[in-house]
């Protein structure tokens, strides 16, 4: 099950568990988006479905998790949280972006945890897995990005601490923090015309291999901590950022 599974990093990661064979739920609030992904993949193939979900509404979560356990045996593996929103604001921010931004990056990671444990703890535990995406803006500061980069720091933390109440269930929790990456919400949140040509050069310096990530080399991470490779790795964060930190 991945959050914010119909474009970007979230559908790169529904795209590599589906070739792996798994059946996977597409959590996202753009429906639009998502059916075009549950189509384009099905049409592969692949056993996907879309759910259209609000993070922020943990009784829409609830139902969706539970739609989606009832037609899966009523269990369910592996979560991956990727839902987010892109405020960057800093002293011009106000409550409602602050409530904004913690509500889907922070509270919308917990409670899809809290919908989707009584179904990881009834397939076992052993062998589920949950992945918060986070970011390396959770561990630097950058101008004007108190809203984002704060909440990505609280996650960082709450990954910490969900591993350590779900652990008695055996199951794990990680976060991965990935850097640029060129994706749709990174393009909308350039600080200026141009597309991927023009921004590529600028941002290349910060990176050890001059370049920003495609989608698919931060999904393949979380595919392996979600694997049995990963067994014993539990309440880490991977930063998967080219050398960036």
């Amino acid at each position: 099950m991945v959050t914010g599974g119909a474009s970007g990093i979230g559908y790169a990661t529904v795209n590599e568990f589906a070739k792996e064979g798994a059946t996977v739920a597409i959590f996202d609030y753009d429906e639009e988006i998502g059916k075009k992904a549950e189509e384009q993949l099905r049409s592969e193939g692949k056993n996907v479905t879309f759910y259209k979900v609000d993070v922020c509404s943990f009784g829409d979560v609830k139902n969706a998790v539970y739609k989606f356990a009832e037609q899966n045996g009523g269990v369910i593996h592996h979560l991956v949280n990727g839902a987010a929103t892109f405020i960057f604001k800093g002293l011009d921010a106000t409550l409602e972006d602050f409530n904004k931004t913690f509500t889907t990056n922070v509270s919308g990671y917990a409670f899809t945890v809290q919908a989707v444990h009584p179904f990881m703890k009834k397939a076992g535990g052993k062998g589920c897995s949950i992945i918060n995406i986070a970011s390396v803006s959770g561990s630097r500061p950058e101008a004007n990005k108190w809203t984002y980069n704060s909440s990505k720091a609280a996650v960082l933390t709450l990954t910490k601490c969900m591993a350590l109440d779900l652990s008695k269930d055996g199951i794990r929790v990680n976060s991965v923090s990935p850097a640029g990456t060129w994706t749709s919400a990174l393009l909308n949140t350039l600080p200026g015309p141009g597309g991927r040509e023009k921004w590529e050069p600028i941002f290349a310096p910060q990176y050890m291999l001059h370049r920003c990530a495609e989608p698919i080399e931060i999904a393949r991470p979380i595919l392996f901590l979600c694997s049995e490779d990963a067994s014993f790795i539990t309440a880490i964060d991977l930063p998967i950022d080219g050398g960036h930190m």
